[in-house]
């Protein structure tokens, strides 16, 4: 247990996971990659399993933000 208390444990955590990028529970750090909501385990399962879908671009391009809608 943390020296200071549980109080002061779940705040050095809760810390540490905003820090790696953590905004759902559960969450999982692998390599490098964050899954994250019960809806993420089967990606999770999927890249454990060696897909090859994060070998390339597209897993990159998740993390980037699109327009909903775009106006011309």
């Amino acid at each position: 247990m943390h020296s200071d208390g549980p109080k002061a444990l779940l705040r050095a955590n809760t810390e540490a996971a905003q820090a790696a990028g953590v905004f759902g529970v559960p969450a999982f750090d692998v390599d490098g990659k964050l899954f994250w909501g019960l809806d993420g385990l089967p990606m999770l399962r999927a890249y454990l399993d060696g897909d090859a879908w994060f070998d390339g671009p597209a897993w990159d391009d998740t993390g980037c933000a699109r327009p909903g809608v775009v106006r011309g």
